[in-house]
């Protein structure tokens, strides 16, 4: 498994959720980091506090594309880091996070 924190590019605008439907997603990615992309097992992003979705969420990537060197884009399961944290301590079931209507963007 692989944790990448991804807050500044997310606060910067260069990682930017662009669907929310449920706790699935898409997103596309400005300058993404090739090892993200290629990297194997479970890939996760840590993108903070959300200004987007309003809450401390990761990403856990199902697909990821790059596009040329530029950009990236790809689909993801939405984590609440709370929720994510206790499954690495405990094992407890790690279910997805479903937004706050209000707060999608």
């Amino acid at each position: 498994m692989w944790v990448f924190c991804a807050i500044n590019a997310h606060w910067e605008g260069k990682l930017r959720i662009t669907s929310v439907q449920g706790a699935r997603v898409t997103f596309s990615w400005k300058g993404p980091w090739k090892l993200a992309a290629n990297s194997y097992g479970r890939v996760l992003l840590d993108l903070g506090q959300s200004p987007q979705l309003g809450a401390h969420v990761l990403l856990e990537i199902d697909q990821f594309d790059l596009h040329g060197q530029d950009w990236g884009s790809g689909t993801a399961v939405l984590r609440d880091a709370q929720v994510f944290c206790r499954w690495m301590r405990d094992g407890t079931p790690l279910l997805p996070y479903y937004p706050d209507v209000a707060h999608q963007a």
